[in-house]
This record gives structure tokens, sequence and C-alpha cells, in this order.
């Protein structure tokens, strides 16, 4: 009995969350994103941090000595573009879990210190990296 009701509490399980699956995109449509925060392929950091007044921030660790801010854009064609203070350029396409990093028409990341240096190491984001959705702002 206890393994028919284990089994059947585990299929409930899975139909939920299978029903509850978030977006990146906003309910407004395409050109848009809802704020949320992305994390490399089930990793803390790096971690880029979308917010709904059109800024966005790059965690590269979690000690915050290396970071990118600035401001976003999302085109029609739902590529997501990251423009820092220091005029750095970064795209994303966005998928429906996840934004995926583009380097081909990215500039080179460089992550600053809080006090305006450039960081010492630079972390390894290739091509195709997928910064999954971790979570969304409410």
């Amino acid at each position: 009995m206890k393994k028919i009701f284990a089994i059947l509490m585990l299929a409930v399980v899975v139909m939920l969350s299978g029903c509850n699956q978030e977006t990146t995109t906003s309910n407004s449509g395409k050109g848009s994103i809802d704020p949320a925060v992305f994390c490399l392929e089930d990793a803390r950091y790096p971690r880029v941090s979308i917010k709904e007044d059109g800024v966005f921030q790059i965690y590269f660790n979690a000690m915050a000595s290396g970071t990118a801010s600035g401001t976003y854009t999302v085109s029609e064609d739902e590529i997501l573009t990251l423009t820092t203070e220091n005029g750095a350029v970064y795209n994303f396409e966005i998928t429906r879990t996840a934004i995926v990093f583009d380097a081909d028409t990215s500039s080179e990341l460089l992550p600053e210190t809080e006090d305006g240096a450039l960081a010492e190491t630079t972390p390894e984001i290739v091509d195709g990296a997928k910064f999954e959705l971790w979570r969304k702002y409410e």
C-alpha cells in the first residue's frame, strides 16, 4: 500500500512540475523580458540580474569582486542586449527558460571591481553558454 501511495505522489509531483514552468518573456509579449535572475548552467555564479527599471548587473562571483552593470534592451526578435557603463555590449538570445550568450556579437567580458578597475580574473563564458532562469523578481 505504501508503494502505491508513493508512486501516486511521485506522479502528481511530476505532472504539477510540468505545468508550473516559468518563462523569461514578459506577459506583454515580444520585445520584453520579465525582471529576473539568471545563473550559468545550474551554478549560482556568474549570474545576470535583469531589473524592471531597465538596468542589469552581472555578478561574476560570490564576493562581488567582479561585476558589470548598465542598461538593457530587448529586440523584437528576442535578443537581449546588455550595454555596460563603459560601452561594452553583451548579447543573449531569449529562450523559454533561459538566456543564451552570443559571444560572436558581444564584447569581451571585462568585469570591474567596486572601485571601477578591471578585475584580475575574467570568467570563462563561452559562446552558447546558457544562463538558466533562477528566480523572478516580484
